[in-house]
C-alpha cells in the first residue's frame, strides 16, 4: 500500500481502518508531517499496530516512513540510507533461501534543486546495481512527463528522464486541476508488481491510495501460538481434580525443588485437560476495538462515491464524494473519541483496556538493523546480532583479575532460621486476592487458574510449605 496523504496526524484514523480492512503486509507514505512542522513530534504518533516502523527525522521536511509488517524479517538498509538524497528511506525484507527485496519511500520536493534530484537517480541507480527484488513507491513530482506516451519536453537523460516508467491512471485529483502522475511504484522486474488498484485518497489528500501485489516468497514466521480461554474453562472438573490429588504422599520424599516441580506439572496437566485453546498466528487481523457498523458503512460509502467520480469527473459526482468523504472522516473521529472517553471512564473496573490503549500510543519498535562486524562482513540474522551485541556490552566491563579474590568478613550468627511454617488459611487468603486479568509468571501459571483453585491449591502447603535450611 502507499499514498501521499498530506500528514498523517489528522489522518490516523482513518488510516488504521483501511488497513485494518486492507491487510497490507508493507504500507510506504510520504508527506506525513505537516506543512507547518513544529519539530518536536514523537515517533511513537505514528505507530500503527502490528507493525514495525521505518523512519528518517521527524524534524525536517514533509517525511516519509515504511511500515512492515512485525512477523516480517524488515529491518533498514543502511548501505543506502548513506545516500545524500535528502528525503528517502531504504528497508530490506528477508526472503525466501537469504534473498532480500529492498524497499524505498520517496519524497521528491516540487522545489527539489537539480542536485538533489540527481542525487536521487544515483540512489536509484545504485540499488538497481546491487539488488535484483526491488520495489520504489513515492511521491517523485516529476508533472512534465507525458506517462502514456513515455515522453518529456526535457533533454535525453535529464534527471525526468530517468523516470520514464509506467503506472497505470492518475494519481492526483484536485477539483479545478488536471489530474496528473505524480506518485510512482517502479519495480527493476515487470512481473513483480500484480493487480494495482486505485483507491480513494486519505481524508482530504489530494493524492489517491495504490494498492498492489508483490509476487515473492517471503521468509516469514508462522509459528502458531496457543492461548488459553480462561474465562471458559471448566472450573469444577479441574477443582475436583486437583482436590483427589494425594500431595503428601506423593511428595513427602521430594526435595522442595522437586516438588514445586510436580506441583507445576499437575496443575498445567488439569489446564490442558479442562481449558479450551485458541491458536493464534502472527500478523493475524484483529478489528479495531473503536469502530463500529456506522464507520465502516461511512468508509465503503466513501469509496463507492470515488469510483463513481473516476469514472465520470462531473462537478457533481466531484461534491457527492466530497460530502461522502467528510461524513467518513467525521464518523472516524466521532468513535474513536466514544472509544477513548469509555476506556477513561472504565479505567477502575477495566484498566487492563486502558493500559492496552496507552502502550499502542507510547511503544515504537523499529528493529535491530544489520550490523557491519570488524572484519567487514554484514550480520543480518537476529542471533548473530545479539551475539555481537553481547560481545561489545562485555568487552566495556572492568576486567577482574582472578588470581585475587579477596576474603570475606566473618559474621557472627546470633541466630538460625531453619524452618518457614505458613498456614492453610494464609496460602488461601493469597491466592484468592490474585487478580485474574493479570498475566502468568514464568513458570506459566496464570492468576485466574491459581485463584479458581485455591482452596483445593491450599491444602498441598502442608508439604511446600517446609524448607530446611542448612548454614555453613
Amino acid at each position: 500500500m502507499y499514498s501521499n496523504v498530506d500528514s498523517l496526524l489528522n489522518k490516523r484514523q482513518e488510516l488504521k481502518t483501511v488497513v485494518d480492512q486492507e491487510n497490507p503486509s508493507i504500507i510506504a507514505l510520504t508527506e506525513i508531517l505537516p506543512k507547518n512542522n513544529p519539530g518536536n513530534l514523537n515517533p511513537c504518533e505514528f505507530n500503527i499496530d502490528g507493525y514495525d516502523m521505518f523512519t528518517v527525522s521527524l524534524e525536517t521536511g514533509r517525511g516519509v516512513v515504511i511500515y512492515i509488517k512485525s512477523n516480517l524479517k524488515g529491518d533498514i538498509e543502511e548501505h543506502l540510507m548513506q545516500s545524500n538524497f535528502s528525503e528517502a528511506i531504504w528497508c530490506t525484507l528477508s526472503l525466501y533461501k537469504s534473498q532480500k527485496l529492498v524497499i524505498g519511500c520517496i519524497y521528491r520536493s516540487p522545489s527539489s534543486s537539480t542536485e538533489n534530484s540527481l542525487e536521487l537517480n544515483k540512489a536509484i541507480q545504485t540499488v538497481c546495481e546491487k539488488y535484483y527484488n526491488i520495489i520504489i513507491m513515492g511521491d517523485f513530482n516529476y508533472k512534465n512527463i507525458d506517462w502514456s506516451r513515455e515522453t518529456t519536453p526535457e533533454n535525453l537523460g535529464s534527471s525526468t528522464d530517468k523516470f520514464l516508467e509506467c503506472v497505470q491512471g492518475h494519481t492526483r485529483h484536485r477539483q479545478g486541476n488536471e489530474p496528473s502522475t505524480l506518485d510512482l511504484v517502479l519495480s527493476k522486474d515487470e512481473d513483480t508488481v500484480k493487480n494495482l488498484r486505485i483507491d480513494s485518497p486519505l481524508g482530504k489528500s489530494d493524492h489517491v491510495t495504490i494498492f498492489y501485489n508483490i509476487e515473492i516468497v517471503i521468509d516469514k514466521d508462522n509459528t502458531t501460538k496457543n492461548n488459553y480461554c480462561f474465562y471458559r474453562g471448566n472450573n469444577e472438573s479441574m477443582s475436583l481434580e486437583i482436590s483427589n490429588i494425594d500431595w503428601e504422599n506423593n511428595m513427602d520424599e521430594l526435595n522442595t525443588v522437586d516438588a514445586w516441580a510436580y506441583f507445576v506439572d499437575k496443575i498445567k496437566s488439569s489446564m490442558e485437560r479442562y481449558i479450551p485453546v485458541t491458536k493464534s498466528r502472527p500478523g493475524r487481523r484483529h478489528r479495531k476495538a473503536w469502530m463500529n457498523v456506522e464507520t465502516i458503512n461511512t468508509l465503503k460509502r466513501k469509496r463507492k462515491t470515488w469510483e463513481i467520480y473516476k469514472r465520470n469527473k462531473t462537478n457533481a459526482n466531484w461534491e457527492t464524494y466530497r460530502l461522502a468523504r467528510n461524513r467518513a472522516t467525521s464518523s472516524l473521529r466521532s468513535a474513536s473519541i466514544q472509544y477513548e472517553s469509555k476506556i477513561a471512564k472504565e479505567f477502575k473496573t477495566d484498566s487492563k483496556s486502558f493500559w492496552k490503549f496507552i502502550k499502542s500510543r507510547t511503544n515504537t519498535k523499529t528493529g535491530v538493523p544489520d550490523l557491519e562486524l570488524e572484519n567487514g562482513v554484514i550480520e543480518t540474522e537476529d542471533e548473530g546480532k545479539s551475539k555481537e551485541l553481547n560481545k561489545f556490552f562485555a568487552s566495556v566491563f572492568t576486567k577482574e583479575d582472578h588470581n585475587i579474590i579477596p576474603t570475606p568478613t566473618t559474621v557472627n550468627l546470633q541466630s538460625e532460621l531453619l524452618e518457614i511454617h505458613v498456614t492453610t488459611e494464609e496460602v488461601f487468603k493469597k491466592l484468592s486476592k490474585l487478580d485474574g486479568s493479570k498475566s502468568p509468571g514464568p513458570d506459566g501459571l496464570h492468576p485466574k487458574v491459581l485463584k479458581e483453585l485455591s482452596q483445593c491449591i491450599s491444602l498441598a502447603h502442608n508439604t511446600l510449605h517446609t524448607w530446611e535450611a542448612v548454614l555453613t
